[in-house]
Formats: structure tokens, sequence, C-alpha cells
């Protein structure tokens, strides 16, 4: 159960570093 909500807490990190890296790639094009 542990390990369940320590993949979930990843999951959830690699998203939103995906989601704050696509935005700063995005502000740099413009």
């Amino acid at each position: 159960m542990k390990s369940d909500i320590c993949v979930l807490i990843i999951l959830i990190s690699i998203r939103h570093a995906q989601k704050t890296l696509s935005v700063f790639l995005a502000s740099i094009k413009w």
C-alpha cells in the first residue's frame, strides 16, 4: 500500500515536470 502511494506521487511529479517544461519551452519560443 505504501509503495503504491510512492509510485502515484512519482507519476504526478513527472507529469507536473513535463507540464512545467512544456510551458517553459513555449515561453522561450515566444
